[in-house]
């Protein structure tokens, strides 16, 4: 933790006043996933407190091993998708090894963009449902 900007840590803290390297970026925005599935929310400075300690040093050892393999951009993008958040816990999550091979093709294929790649999403809209009928209701239909 630094409190001004170096080379290695030029990115800002969310839950500290000072910058932090991408591995600790990484690891703070899992373990805001992970707050989220627990319904808590992260205090200031959390990988102090015992509760949270095992999972941050856990969890930035394996950021470390991902940044070896792929891109920030690429770790950060899939960590933004919505499949993502809603039921990873973890860094050695099978979809999400998946999901950063498909999007580091993808950040390949297209340098100049970082693609915001989300996964396929239901379409909600009313119109394109289709309301389900009793069978009471399909006899006053005939």
């Amino acid at each position: 933790m630094a409190k001004s900007q170096t080379d290695k840590s030029r990115l800002p803290s969310k839950y500290s006043n000072g910058f932090v390297s991408q591995a600790q970026f990484l690891t703070e925005c899992m373990c805001e996933i992970i707050a989220k599935h627990q319904r808590k929310k992260l205090p200031f400075k959390f990988w102090d407190l015992p509760e949270w300690n095992k999972t941050y040093r856990r969890h930035i050892t394996e950021a470390y091993k991902l940044l070896k393999k792929y891109s920030f951009e690429t770790i950060l993008t899939t960590l933004n998708d919505s499949h993502i958040k809603t039921r990873c816990n973890s860094f050695c999550y099978p979809p999400l090894i998946k999901l950063l091979t498909r999007n580091a093709k993808l950040i390949r294929k297209y340098p100049n963009s970082i693609p915001t790649i989300q996964t396929s999403e239901v379409n909600t809209d009313a119109s394109c449902r289709i309301p389900l009928q009793s069978p009471l209701n399909k006899l006053r239909n005939l």
